[in-house]
């Protein structure tokens, strides 16, 4: 399983102690570090729910998150006005 891209909501991210919790599609609760994550992506206050991929990695002592960025979601232009005819 080394290696694994998956999409992720961040569950939450302690600041102080660089640590936190990842929700992976599939349900299961990956820990990741500020060092996971990609330059410029660790998140900075409020974070639960924000969209992440991630890559899996095995270590001693389980799986972690590397590789962790942010989703940037598309942003919905407005609907037109349909002309009343």
């Amino acid at each position: 399983m080394d290696g694994e891209h998956m999409d992720g909501k961040m569950l939450f991210f302690n600041e102080e102690k660089d640590y936190g919790f990842i929700r992976t599609a599939d349900g299961d609760r990956i820990p990741v570090n500020r060092a996971g994550f990609v330059a410029g992506h660790a998140p900075v206050g409020s974070c639960a729910g924000m969209p992440v991929q991630l890559t899996l990695t095995e270590t001693a002592e389980g799986r972690i998150a590397c590789g962790v960025s942010r989703v940037v979601e598309a942003e919905h232009g407005r609907a037109r006005r349909r002309s009343a005819r």
